[in-house]
């Protein structure tokens, strides 16, 4: 009698227990699946003029875009968290970022404006007459 008692109440926790995460999605805390993604923008000035600077090149996982007037980019479909790298020169003058940028999404499937990204010149290497 004692034996069927503890049989019939664990089953009715399993049950419980199976309702329960079934009306909760599974248990797998409701947020959204997958990678967060979203349509950026954004500018790349020098960093001294605070000129924006045209046809300079951002990537961004695996995508990349050309800068215009004013320095300004979009990109759609841009995962969070990326690195972002962008490359160009101005008459043979090389530059580089002035610090690492990511990606940050925030409106998820929407506009996500992100920081201007400054640029400085990158002086050539010297040559080293040791």
């Amino acid at each position: 009698m004692m034996r069927k008692l503890t049989v019939c109440i664990v089953v009715l926790i399993v049950i419980i227990i199976t309702l329960f995460l079934i009306s909760c999605g599974g248990g797998g805390g409701g947020g959204p699946s997958g990678p967060v993604v979203g349509n950026i923008s954004g500018y790349v000035k020098e960093l001294a003029t605070k000129e924006g600077l045209d046809n300079f090149t951002v990537y961004i996982g695996g995508k990349y875009t050309k800068t215009s007037n004013g320095g300004y980019y979009e990109m759609r479909d841009v995962q969070n968290g990326l690195p972002i790298v962008v490359t160009g020169s101005i008459g043979g003058q090389n530059y580089k970022m002035l610090a690492p940028a990511t990606v940050v999404i925030t409106n998820q499937g929407g506009d996500n404006p992100q920081p201007t990204i400054y640029m400085v010149a990158d002086p050539p290497d010297k040559p080293d007459f040791k």
